[in-house]
């Protein structure tokens, strides 16, 4: 068939990404259609779609498949990610003496992001990108920014590297922290975060 039309309570399970690092997705909408020429599609959601990607999960009313690696999400949208924390020094030594999960004792840290403009994420090169303005908020700090890029781990663990630009505003933390800038580059595994061009506290 050159395509392929779905409709009622539409329910996908299948892998998504390039042949060498595909991973398992389950997407849930109302209406689905795939163009075998072209190799797109697009999953449409009353009100939302849902797709969930180990314990990643995008919410929109529109998703567009380009190919079997890019994801172009439309619509008022919510992206929530899990990032794994290495756990303490103390922990990592326990799990390689003990031959336990090299993870145990980490801590898992939900990040939601917002915004208006479409999200792309690429799985080839597991980045996810937007831009136009946009809120990223975890449960100690919230970042806003006019474009932000998300490097994910190749094991599926989180967030690798988060870049922001544009108008920058960090907020939250214990003591009550609130930073601008024009530039930002955070690197979880390391715990630093680097704002640039004229950083204001």
């Amino acid at each position: 068939p050159s395509s392929v039309l779905a409709g009622g309570d539409v329910v996908i399970d299948g892998d998504f990404g390039p042949p060498e690092q595909r991973q398992s997705i389950h997407a849930t909408g109302s209406e689905f259609s795939w163009d075998v020429a072209e190799n797109s599609g697009r999953l449409i959601g009353v009100p939302f779609a849902h797709v969930t990607q180990g314990q990643s999960l995008i919410v929109a009313p529109l998703l567009v498949f380009e190919g079997r690696s890019l994801l172009v999400v439309k619509g008022p949208k919510r992206l929530s990610l899990v990032h794994a924390q290495p756990p303490p020094l103390w922990d990592r030594a326990r799990n390689a003496i003990f031959s336990l999960p090299r993870d145990l004792g980490g801590r898992r840290v939900e990040i939601k992001v917002a915004t208006d403009s479409d999200i792309r994420y690429d799985a080839g090169r597991s980045l996810v990108s937007i831009l136009g303005r946009c809120t990223a908020q975890t449960p100690e700090f919230a970042l806003a920014a006019d474009r932000l890029f998300l490097k994910l781990a190749a094991d599926g663990g989180g967030i690798e590297e988060a870049r922001a630009f544009g108008a920058i505003r960090v907020s939250g933390g214990p003591q009550g922290l609130s930073l601008t800038g024009a530039a930002l580059v955070y690197r979880p595994g390391q715990g630093a975060v680097e704002v640039v061009g004229a950083p204001r506290a």
